[in-house]
């Protein structure tokens, strides 16, 4: 089974709803071994065991959206699949069969990238 190694990024509690249904989504994956890590400035009660949670005080701001780069450079070889989401980034088991089904047509020094979008009164807007 492929192990995955998710990098989830959370600064205050505006998005703790939409943390939580994140989280829930990647547990339900069962086709795969999923670890997580949570760096966060707020304690939440919705937080399974396998939540790997990294607490800092709110005086980080936007550096901590950097914070996951070390421990992915030590986990390098322990893992397959790497995933960087946000705490409003909703990544479904769907995604993940994608990525992997059409990753297996190019040569092996590439790899697929997701785009993501917003949906705004009916509309889809490219959001990066």
């Amino acid at each position: 089974m492929k192990k995955i190694l998710t990098f989830i990024p959370s600064y205050g509690t505006n998005n703790s709803n939409y943390l939580k249904l994140i989280l829930e989504e990647l547990n339900s994956i069962d086709t795969h071994n999923i670890d997580i890590i949570l760096y966060t400035t707020e304690d939440y009660d919705f937080i399974t065991d396998n939540v790997d949670v990294r607490k800092y005080n709110k005086d980080i701001k936007i550096g901590l959206t950097h914070e996951y780069k070390l421990d992915l450079l030590n986990s390098i070889d322990n893992y397959d699949i790497f995933l960087y989401l946000e705490d409003d980034i909703l990544f479904t088991h769907k995604n993940l069969i994608t990525f992997e089904n059409e990753n297996k047509y190019l040569p092996d020094d590439y790899v697929i990238g997701l785009l993501r979008y917003e949906e705004y009164n009916g509309k889809k807007y490219l959001n990066e």
